[in-house]
């Protein structure tokens, strides 16, 4: 059994289909050989680009599926996706520094290599969206972004209703979704200290084996140290969850997500259970919690719907449905921006929350329903472009509303 920070299930999906061109053994008969893509990227003087800063670069077919191309570490600028299939691709490629690039091609099955070239031009406007860990050890971690300023700092400790100091995990909170992907595991009973950059406001959430989940909102939008003294942990009510799976799925590889659901207010992020049957026992706490659960078996996956359980007045035991995701495709659109996507089901629970670019097809996953989707531009303070859609039994499209 096995606790970590969750990972949206369409995010699985994507990562499988990045995969996908590792996996597939090359042939060697020439004339039945799958097409390749060679993709040569240079500055505008026709000089070869270092792509060893983490380059960003492969093509999407028409159903948003991606394939990475590995970088050459024989030839400079060079990469290549290998073993695709016939048909029309969307190019990327962005490099730090430079402006994204984005082209569609056709790749047929009698032209094994196809070479295609890249000219990037310097980045005239380039957003601090960078974040990492910068540093830490014990009970202290540093974050840090590109080109950010300010810092805050949190101290803290956590303790149990006795005054017991407990061992932690905890995360961010945050609607900024660098933020929100920040935590940390495993760490030893004791006094805490966390320095982040400074961005939006959010939550430091946190948690305890045999505790509830808990949770303070903090201002991480300007500069300070923050002392919050002792937060006190509630012990946990067991909670057995099962999950009812439709006929001839097998229920295996289980992640189980949980969350109080004011957490889920600044973030779409939950605790996350790991298991291997059909049932568990979830450590929640008083108050209303927003739980589901995850399966796949590497080519479909089924999710549940979000339910929200109050430990303290309903029954210790509940069931969930899993209901097969379905794909949603986001059509390309001309914006090389990144755009910070969130996506609403219909009872109002953030389901995703997603930093990225959506000039190639861009796929998601959801169970069938209705959702909002809201858009703007990544790191913007300006309205959300909001528009419904319906994701039935098979494959959906959608348009943005720019």
């Amino acid at each position: 059994m096995c606790v970590s920070l969750s990972l949206a299930t369409c995010g699985l999906l994507v990562a499988l289909a990045q995969a996908r061109a590792l996996s597939n053994p090359a042939r060697d008969d020439k004339a039945h050989a799958e097409p390749s893509l060679r993709i040569l990227v240079v500055d505008e003087r026709g000089a070869p680009i270092d792509l060893s800063e983490t380059p960003n670069l492969g093509v999407a077919d028409d159903q948003g599926n991606l394939t990475y191309a590995p970088v050459s570490h024989e030839r400079p600028g060079v990469a290549e996706a290998r073993h695709l299939e016939p048909g029309t691709y969307w190019v990327f490629v962005q490099v730090a520094h430079r402006e994204r690039e984005v082209r569609v091609i056709a790749l047929g099955a009698g032209d094994p290599l196809r070479e295609e070239r890249v000219a990037l031009r310097r980045s005239q406007n380039e957003r601090p969206d960078w974040l990492g860990m910068e540093g830490g050890r014990d009970n202290k971690r540093t974050w840090s972004a590109s080109g950010a300023v300010g810092r805050v700092k949190l101290l803290f400790r956590l303790e149990s209703p006795t005054g017991l100091e407990l061992p932690a995990e905890f995360r961010v909170g945050s609607r900024c979704g660098a933020l929100d992907a920040l935590g940390g595991e495993n760490l030893p009973a004791g006094a805490f200290e966390l320095t982040f950059v400074s961005r939006d406001p959010g939550r430091i959430l946190f948690r305890s084996p045999g505790y509830a989940p808990g949770g303070v909102s903090v201002d991480l939008s300007e500069s300070r140290e923050l002392d919050l003294g002792a937060i006190v942990l509630q012990p946990a009510i067991p909670v057995r969850a099962r999950l009812i799976a439709p006929r001839g799925v097998t229920v295996k590889r289980v992640a189980w997500k949980y969350a109080p659901r004011a957490d889920l207010e600044v973030s779409e992020r939950s605790w996350e259970l790991g298991g291997d049957g059909a049932e568990a026992v979830l450590e929640l706490g008083a108050g209303p919690y927003v739980v589901s659960a995850t399966i796949g078996d590497g080519q479909r996956y089924w999710e549940t719907p979000y339910r929200v359980f109050d430990a303290s007045v309903e029954a210790d035991e509940l069931e969930l449905p899993l209901v097969e995701v379905v794909p949603l495709v986001l059509e390309p659109t001309a914006l090389h921006e990144a755009l910070q996507l969130e996506v609403l089901d219909a009872s109002g629970f953030l389901v995703e929350r997603r930093e990225a670019n959506v000039d190639v097809p861009f796929r998601l996953g959801f169970i069938p329903g209705t959702y909002t989707l809201r858009h703007r531009l990544a790191g913007s303070a300006g309205e959300f472009h909001t528009q419904t859609v319906v994701v039935g039994s098979s494959l959906t499209r959608l348009a943005l509303e720019l």
